[in-house]
């Protein structure tokens, strides 16, 4: 008899080992909603952790301010010198066609032939000048507008991959 008693407390605890295994099993088994990769719900994959954003210090957003203020004050030379540049051409070729009236005033008294084909030459390039920059600022538009239509597709395309 006393045989038996000591089988049967094995056996309970053979039972008891048993059932805390299957209760391990089972919280193994809990797994979060199943998330899919890019070939199908075949492979189960682990959820990303999101990265947490590091705060930016004080002390380089300073710089970053200051960096983009000298950027500014870069431009904005550049521009002024630019803007200095046309100036100081535009006034040379004033004075130049000053200068070719009053050699002109004095001799024949009109228009030479010469000076009339220089004009047409010059009214031809400035022409074609205005054309290619429209030409320019038209290309520019298109790519533009390509680019922002292109960006939109993505957009499209990323809410749909959120949605799935």
């Amino acid at each position: 008899m006393a045989i038996t008693l000591g089988e049967e407390e094995e056996e309970e605890e053979e039972e008891e080992e048993e059932e805390e295994e299957e209760r391990k099993c089972m919280l193994v088994l809990k797994l979060p909603t199943p998330t899919y990769n890019h070939r199908g719900p075949k492979k189960l994959l682990k959820p990303k952790k999101k990265k947490k954003k590091k705060k930016k210090k004080k002390k380089e957003k300073k710089k970053k301010k200051k960096k983009k203020e000298k950027k500014k004050k870069k431009k904005k030379k550049k521009k002024e010198k630019k803007k200095k540049k046309k100036k100081d051409e535009e006034e040379e070729e004033e004075k130049e066609k000053e200068e070719e009236e009053e050699e002109g005033g004095g001799g024949g008294g009109g228009r030479t032939k010469k000076t009339k084909n220089e004009e047409k030459e010059k009214k031809k390039k400035e022409v074609e000048k205005k054309k290619k920059k429209k030409k320019k600022k038209k290309k520019k538009k298109k790519v533009e507008k390509e680019e922002a239509e292109e960006k939109q597709r993505r957009r499209r395309m990323r809410r749909r991959r959120r949605r799935k």
